[in-house]
């Protein structure tokens, strides 16, 4: 997975699901946020769910390489939230690491398996 977006567009869309993650991290992978991209689009889907309240969300994006990974909700967000006004890219190697990186900065994060996600629940 490739993607830029502007750092303003996902800090918003990422402030909504602050609320949902789950912060106990009794399930870790409540703690995360599903992050899905198909090559050549121009959105990116963003999801989060506590098993009882779910949130989906999109954001403008320029997608190179399309994939879905999870990212921890709380430090993607702490992350974003501290870089400078400019594009943000998401990167994931084929080795399945993901860096987030802004000019001149460059942060790794773990990830978990897209698999382990649950479905959302239904409205």
């Amino acid at each position: 997975m490739e993607l830029t977006v502007r750092k303003n567009e996902i800090l918003q869309e990422l402030q909504f699901f602050q609320g949902i993650v789950e912060r106990k991290n009794t399930i870790p992978i409540l703690a995360n946020i599903l992050v899905e991209a198909d090559a050549g689009a121009d959105v990116v889907r963003l999801a989060a769910t506590d098993l009882e309240v779910g949130l989906r969300s999109r954001c403008a994006a320029t997608i190179t390489k399309g994939g879905a990974i999870t990212l921890p909700a709380k430090k993607l967000y702490e992350i974003v939230r501290a870089l400078p006004d400019t594009e943000v890219r998401i990167t994931q190697s084929a080795a399945g690491a993901v860096t987030v990186s802004a000019e001149r900065f460059n942060s790794r994060i773990q990830t978990l398996q897209r698999d382990d996600f649950p479905a959302l629940p239904d409205a």
